[in-house]
């Protein structure tokens, strides 16, 4: 993956830990995108989803949805009806303007193995493609998979966002020239790369500091040839 270190693409993702003045947030210059929690598992459904969607709509940033795993306790179908049914109470996929995004990240014993761990994947990949038009964002770390032991992962269209923090997620980062330094030293790629799979979105930090939002905020970096990728047609309209 290259980046434009001239022009780096930042964006944020926000559940309902954050509470959000949009206000403040809408002018943060290198702020491009917002990613939002809508679901997670069969049942949950994020108590803020509508209302940070409307407010992250009124920055005039591109918003997309994305939705938490829960492999051990259901099947992919079910996880992607919770899903698609929740993103149809706002208008569905065609009033955002990102790519749905799956949080695959849990790998405890309940999580199936191997090859039924690569179907789960590939299956809420397929439900929501088949209903939306839209190939999804995969968001999972190698050390996930591996500890899953799904060895081969490469998913044509499916853009890979990373997960690996260089400061040990203890020291608090912004968006600014210190994560692209990281980035063009090629140190977020050490333990981070699945074969024939490269980075396409990298989660810096969990513990971003950023205007119009107190708790701690996930920071992501990626390159304006990825962040076209990510964008949709939808309208944003509410």
């Amino acid at each position: 993956m290259t980046i434009d270190l001239q022009n780096p693409n930042f964006g944020i993702d926000i559940s309902h830990y954050q509470t959000v003045d949009w206000n403040a947030l809408s002018k943060v210059d290198n702020l491009s995108w917002i990613y939002v929690k809508a679901t997670e598992g069969r049942t949950f459904q994020d108590n803020k989803f509508y209302s940070h969607v409307q407010g992250a709509l009124t920055t005039g940033r591109p918003v997309g949805a994305y939705h938490y795993a829960r492999p051990g306790n259901n099947t992919a179908l079910q996880d992607a009806e919770n899903f698609l049914i929740t993103i149809a109470g706002m208008g569905g996929q065609d009033k955002l303007q990102l790519r749905p995004m799956l949080d695959f990240e849990e790998a405890n014993d309940s999580v199936p193995k191997g090859a039924a761990a690569k179907a789960w994947i590939m299956d809420w990949l397929a439900k929501v493609k088949a209903e939306t038009g839209i190939q999804p964002t995969l968001y999972t770390g190698p050390n996930v998979l591996q500890k899953l032991g799904i060895k081969d992962l490469f998913i044509p269209d499916t853009l890979l966002w990373v997960p690996r923090y260089p400061n040990d997620n203890k020291q608090s980062l912004s968006m600014d020239t210190q994560a692209v330094q990281l980035f063009a030293s090629g140190n977020y790629e050490v333990n981070n790369r699945l074969p024939n799979w490269s980075t396409d979105i990298w989660q810096y930090t969990g513990h971003g500091r950023i205007a119009g939002i107190k708790q701690d905020t996930d920071m992501n970096l990626t390159d304006v040839e990825t962040f076209n990728k990510m964008l949709t047609s939808g309208s944003g309209g509410m």
